[in-house]
């Protein structure tokens, strides 16, 4: 409760409110997944596991195939 009481978290909260702002994302809860300097992949909405389990393949494959990735997947 220590760290509630002094702030501690709020820095956190804003880098990640930044984010949300600048990859204009609307909706959540929001998963995103990248490699720098490459697309990523954004998840939005409620999806079940294997949704993410299949993201996280395909960033993941094209990591170990190509070094970048190269796919979004927005679902809706």
């Amino acid at each position: 409760m220590s760290d509630f009481n002094q702030h501690k978290g709020l820095p956190l909260l804003k880098e990640d409110l930044q984010k949300v702002r600048y990859h204009n994302i609307g909706r959540f809860p929001a998963i995103t997944m990248l490699e720098p300097g490459s697309k990523g992949i954004i998840v939005i909405g409620y999806r079940p596991f294997s949704v993410l389990v299949e993201a996280f393949e395909q960033l993941a494959g094209d990591l170990l195939s190509t070094g970048s990735s190269s796919a979004i997947v927005n679902q809706s």
